[in-house]
């Protein structure tokens, strides 16, 4: 295992070596800030959603939002408790990374990340980066990343706030918010403190019956989907630590807990009116940070992950539990430095790191490899080792700030080691990643950027991919291939006017060994490699901003995606039909009205096309269009009122087959904060 290793490190300490000067560390974001930064600086597409107006927070959560972005789509299961998935330039929800303040949150097991359990409320703006980013980030990062970045202590005053709402299907929702900082030591010439503790508490309350009705598409029929609701929990609290401004050490740790209990619906053939499931998460992470310039500056986080999953199929048994439990555990490590240079003509900044990772699961049911595809309790270890290297290079900077040309490359090396010894399964696969992205300003004021990257990405089949029990309905594939890809794109940003910024991005990617999730002959869903994947696309969006057309402020966010994403298997029986679950086309507009401070009013429409759903494309999902309104009032300047309507016209439509999304929706919300934050961050 070793003789994998040592190349990539003996590089990593070669190039750290080889760059004097300073830096702060990125601490494992995409940005590496927590404020809006400007998208032309980055040679991915990269867009910053923030969290700071009211049109932003009339779409209820963090999905709501997430679906308002170019090329980004969100396949709901149900109701508030029911997975909500994302998709980036038709990725599967698998091949999106997401990050929670730059930290993992898939897990080894299924996957996927189920954004319908994050609160809007404790977010201040999401970072969505869109391409093959395993060079930086590892695994899973094939259709591109999602850093969901939380608020963090802005002042020296406290702020808290406090919110409930009451929605459709009995939905109460509960939530507080406490931010501050504790100053200590000499008060430096800045203004700020030597030293200072800062906190972070949030707490999050949700209950539903989600009892809903739907419209069978065949029959027109009216049903009542039932065994939808549930109750969920979360809290989280962050505290950080100046230990010393002026040596520029810190400390964090941040704690996150959650816990649901909801029902199991089922699909329109097979419903299950008495599944219940539970799910426990609990995560732990301890970080430190060096960033004294300009000698040095280096992180370290360690952190850990506990996941507990029950599932009993008839909780109204009379003959005793059947339930099933899973507990995944992951333990982590990673350490990052960071140097720059300056020679006038180059201006270059230097970062690399090592990562390590541990995944465990404990289950009741895994599939049995050796034996027929028998069930049965066992437990799954997986070690995962990576090193990257990435270099941001600025050729010829002028002293104004502008820069012709500036490259990104990135290195990464990684080595897993899985092993399932209960079934004598071992397996073993090494992937190096790369990525090389360019900026090239076309005037002199940046008002016209080209931008391009090229780079490479892969996806380990996850523990459900590879040992799923075997039943009627499913079973995994411990035979399985990782996933590899080959991803490009080039960006056309310009600002012609307040009222119009318009960027155009064509992108092509090339998918090898693509996993997916198919019925057989039998009608048992089994994952497969299906060979190679051609997904190609445009993404046109328009925003702009306006004090003249009305009074107060207009603005509108428009966009248009057109996705091929096509089966590339030579001698396939489905050679160049269009993958599953994929729409060819998607659209949508956001328009904002704010006549005065105290009141705002939102609109969004949202245009998605058919999507097959058999790989044979004899099957499809008929395409829709939902309109969603929200307005908001503030009452006074501690208290607002906001009144949200989703679906608008109540159309009928359906995310993932066999599994109807609800209808219309009205939320209302009443939002307290004494000390408006505004005013505490200034």
């Amino acid at each position: 295992m070793m003789r994998y290793r040592a190349p990539g490190v003996v590089l990593l300490l070669l190039l750290l070596a080889a760059y004097p000067g300073y830096g702060e560390p990125e601490r494992f974001t995409i940005t590496g800030e927590l404020q809006q930064v400007d998208v032309k600086s980055h040679a991915q597409q990269l867009r910053i959603i923030p969290v700071d107006t009211a049109a932003e927070r009339s779409a209820g959560s963090v999905a709501g939002l997430l679906e308002q972005t170019a090329n980004v789509t969100v396949s709901a299961s149900g109701g508030p408790l029911q997975p909500a998935v994302i998709s980036l330039r038709g990725s599967s929800a698998e091949q999106v990374l997401v990050l929670i303040d730059g930290r993992r949150v898939n897990s080894a097991q299924g996957g996927g990340v189920d954004l319908s359990a994050i609160p809007l409320i404790q977010v201040d703006h999401i970072e969505v980066i869109s391409g093959a980013m395993s060079a930086r980030y590892g695994e899973n990062a094939v259709g591109g990343v999602v850093n969901i970045v939380m608020k963090e202590a802005a002042g020296d005053r406290p702020y808290w706030s406090s919110s409930y709402s009451y929605g459709s299907w009995n939905t109460h929702t509960g939530s507080a918010y406490l931010q501050g900082r504790i100053p200590l030591g000499p008060e430096l010439s800045s203004g700020r403190f030597e030293q200072g503790f800062d906190y972070t508490m949030g707490l999050n309350l949700l209950f539903t019956d989600a009892d809903y009705r739907y419209e069978r598409l065949l029959s027109a029929a009216e049903l009542i989907r039932t065994n939808a609701g549930g109750r969920r929990g979360s809290g989280m609290l962050s505290l950080g630590w100046d230990i010393s401004r002026t040596l520029g050490l810190r400390g964090e740790v941040d704690l996150r807990i959650s816990a649901d209990e909801k029902g199991v619906p089922g699909t329109i053939e097979f419903p299950l009116e008495h599944a219940r499931m539970a799910d426990e998460r609990t995560s732990l992470i301890a970080g430190f940070f060096y960033e004294h310039n300009p000698i040095a500056s280096a992180a370290l986080e360690i952190g850990a992950a506990h996941a507990l999953r029950t599932y009993d199929p008839d909780s109204s048994s009379v003959l005793g539990s059947e339930e099933s439990e899973h507990r995944n555990s992951s333990w982590s490590v990673e350490l990052s430095g960071e140097r720059t240079d300056d020679l006038r003509v180059v201006r270059s900044r230097l970062t690399g790191g090592l990562s390590y990772r541990y995944d465990h699961l404990n289950s009741s049911e895994l599939l049995q490899a050796d034996d027929g595809g028998h069930a049965e309790s066992g437990e799954l270890h997986r070690s995962l080792y990576g090193v990257y290297v990435q270099s941001l290079i600025e050729l010829m900077p002028r002293a104004d700030g502008y820069v012709p040309l500036t490259i990104n490359p990135v290195f990464r090396y990684d080595l897993s080691d899985l092993r399932y010894r209960q079934a004598g399964y071992e397996r073993q696969d090494q992937h190096s990643s790369w990525s090389i992205g360019a900026i090239v300003p076309l005037t002199g004021d940046r008002s016209a950027v080209l931008k391009g990257n090229v780079g490479t990405a892969y996806r380990v089949p996850s523990f459900d991919d590879l040992f799923w029990p075997s039943s009627a309905f499913a079973a995994g594939n411990p035979y399985l291939s990782p996933e590899r890809a080959l991803s490009g794109d080039l960006t056309l940003h310009l600002d012609l006017h307040r009222m119009l910024s318009i960027e155009v991005t064509c992108f092509g990617e090339r998918v090898d060994d693509l996993i997916q999730w198919n019925p057989s002959g039998t009608g048992q869903w089994t994952p497969q490699n299906i060979g190679n994947a051609l997904i190609q696309g445009c993404d046109i969006s328009a925003a702009g901003v306006s004090d003249d057309l009305l009074p107060g402020r207009c603005s509108y966010a428009a966009s248009y995606s057109f996705l091929r994403a096509i089966d590339a298997t030579f001698a396939s029986p489905v050679f160049g039909r269009q993958l599953p679950r994929r729409p060819l086309h998607a659209a949508d507009l956001n328009l904002s009205y704010t006549p005065d401070e105290a009141l705002s009013v939102s609109l969004h429409a949202s245009y998605v096309g058919y999507r097959w759903y058999t790989a044979q494309n004899t099957k499809y999902l008929s395409a829709y269009l939902t309109i969603d309104a929200a307005a908001e009032w503030d009452v006074s300047p501690s208290l607002s009122l906001l009144v949200r309507i989703d679906n608008l016209a109540d159309v009928s439509y359906v995310d993932i087959a066999d599994l109807p999304v609800p209808g219309r929706a009205c939320t209302l919300t009443f939002t307290y904060s004494p000390i408006p934050q505004k005013e505490n961050r200034s």
